[in-house]
């Protein structure tokens, strides 16, 4: 069950993850979104994985550190690191 739910809340975060990169890249120059990208995703004030990220984290309530642990493990498997 907990599974499913994860896969559901990573399907709904993979759909507005388009919109969250023309936003960011809309919002700096060319150069630094480039050197965002380069930094893998970080780079000054910018964070675009926490932006990226954040839908997921909206969803899922973590409760207890073993959760925290789990969740962890299974986002790795979506992010690119």
């Amino acid at each position: 069950m907990k599974l499913q739910f994860l896969n559901s809340v990573a399907s709904q975060a993979s759909l507005k993850s388009p919109g969250v990169f023309t936003n960011y890249s809309n919002s700096v120059k060319w150069n630094t979104f480039r050197a965002c990208m380069r930094r893998q995703g970080e780079w000054a004030p910018d964070d675009l994985n926490d932006q990226l990220t954040s839908s997921i984290f909206e969803e899922v309530k973590i409760t207890s550190a073993p959760n925290f642990i789990i969740l962890c493990a299974w986002l790795t498997e979506y992010l690119i690191v």
